[in-house]
């Protein structure tokens, strides 16, 4: 056995020593306890290598989300920093129910179809729309259906990000009920 490999050995045989000794120590804290390491633990990463650990938010809005101007709405956002150029992965989704499919009485009513219930959702990132787009149509009154979007950006820079939900009628009333949101840093740029 050379020198390095004995070396590389005695580093495994450490580690497990360690396993063994700390696994059956930390099973034996109390809720409280193991809080308080994770959070020792965690306070010692971030200080030693600082970005290193995963950055995600999530946000729900529980009332609907109505475009009676058919302008645009912003349903729901969230605000995360990145700690360095990374990626990120956005989800959002809602259910919608048409409340009318004529609205001859709103903005824009001039080119209303009295016979169809027409909106989109789209996600952004920091207002501006980054690409992921879902329709919701619908002949019917009174349908309940849901949408869900999905998008991993492009490598982003260090720094603040607000990404959104943001739903627009083209037609008809819909409500966008319950929207929701989550964006999560994937690895380096």
């Amino acid at each position: 056995m050379s020198r390095i490999q004995a070396r590389h050995a005695f580093a495994v045989a450490i580690l497990a020593l360690v396993a063994a000794l700390a696994v059956p120590a930390y099973a034996a804290l109390t809720k409280g306890e193991k809080k308080t390491v994770k959070k020792l633990a965690n306070a010692q990463i971030t200080k030693r290598a600082p970005g290193l650990g995963p950055v995600g938010r999530t946000n729900f809005e529980p009332g609907p989300c109505t475009d009676d101007a058919h302008t645009g709405e912003d349903c729901t956002a969230v605000a995360m920093k990145l700690p360095r150029r990374a990626r990120v992965l956005v989800v959002a989704t809602a259910t919608y129910y048409i409340q009318a499919l004529d609205d001859t009485a709103g903005p824009g009513s001039g080119s209303d179809n009295p016979i169809i219930a027409d909106g989109s959702c789209r996600i952004t990132a920091n207002g501006i729309e980054i690409g992921a787009s879902v329709r919701a149509r619908s002949f019917d009154l009174a349908e309940y259906g849901g949408v869900a979007l999905n998008r991993v950006t492009l490598p982003l820079d260090p720094g603040a990000y607000t990404f959104g939900m943001r739903c627009v009628e083209t037609d008809g009333n819909i409500d966008w009920n319950q929207p929701s949101i989550s964006a999560v840093m994937l690895g380096s740029g």
